[in-house]
């Protein structure tokens, strides 16, 4: 796994942890604004264009296997983009497809260069962004894990898995220490909220 992260205003978000065994992961941040104003950002920079290096389309591979990667590509919103600037491994912002999931601050799948991202606003304006590569979201699907919480449906401190499973799968499975909580796959997507306080070990899907 390798950790990339900037030293301008930028620190890793609090709570949010990731194995690689689980996803494949190979980056993770946590980011915030550096204190810039959006207005004056945007009077500064106008629209903001996606970087040289970003793809130009979606691999064949991850439409042919993710439903939500075939959906109208609605973009990163603005206040986010700001946030990430120059995203690494060509990952191109404007294909950015927000996750039809109802939890907090909003979930948003981004195709890059033989990876799978999700990117995920926290509190506070708080980015997190997560890539795997494409053959192993093919295998195992891909997901963001944060641990910690607001206070979920059972009233306590929860987990919440969010990710998006290969096409054609069902239910999610969440292995953490020998135990197991499941939830559905609806439009490929799931969300999974549980009481456990350390990360997966793995996902599996049926």
């Amino acid at each position: 796994m390798r950790t990339i992260s900037k030293r301008a205003g930028w620190r890793f978000g609090a709570g949010l942890l990731i194995l690689s065994a689980l996803v494949g992961l190979v980056v993770w941040q946590g980011l915030e604004p550096d204190g810039e104003s959006s207005a004056a950002m945007s009077e500064e920079e106008g629209p903001r264009r996606p970087s040289p290096h970003a793809i130009q389309r979606t691999d064949s591979r991850q439409l042919a296997m993710f439903m939500q990667l075939r959906t109208h590509a609605e973009g990163l919103p603005a206040d986010m983009r700001r946030t990430l600037r120059h995203p690494p491994f060509g990952a191109n912002l404007d294909l950015a497809q927000r996750l039809p999931v109802h939890a907090q601050g909003g979930f948003w799948a981004v195709p890059a260069k033989g990876k799978i991202c999700i990117v995920a606003r926290g509190k506070g304006g708080i980015v997190n962004m997560i890539c795997t590569t494409t053959n192993a979201a093919l295998r195992r699907g891909v997901a963001i894990v944060t641990l910690g919480q607001p206070r979920g449906f059972s009233g306590r401190a929860a987990r919440l898995t969010v990710g998006m499973a290969p096409d054609g799968t069902h239910t999610v499975v969440v292995h953490t220490a020998g135990s197991t909580t499941s939830a559905p796959v609806a439009d490929g997507v799931f969300v999974v909220h549980d009481l456990a306080t350390d990360p997966p070990d793995k996902l599996t899907f049926r």
